[in-house]
């Protein structure tokens, strides 16, 4: 999570300092990469952690149980 807080004000700065003309589309660019790959991390991470809860319930036979 902290990376991509980190990458969002990042981002927001960078798109502040574009607009006003202090850096160059192409580094804009750059942490508009940064913050779409941290976006994914994110989303990966989640994806790993339900697949564990619903391995996990499969295991222990408790995955029916819940629906």
């Amino acid at each position: 999570k902290e990376s991509l807080s980190y990458a969002e004000e990042a981002y927001n700065a960078a798109l502040e300092q574009y607009e006003a003309g202090f850096i160059s589309i192409f580094s804009l660019i750059d942490l508009g990469k940064m913050l779409s790959q941290a976006r994914e991390s994110k989303l990966q991470a989640n994806i790993h952690w339900f697949a564990g809860v619903a391995q996990l319930a499969y295991s222990t036979g408790t995955l029916l149980e819940d629906l």
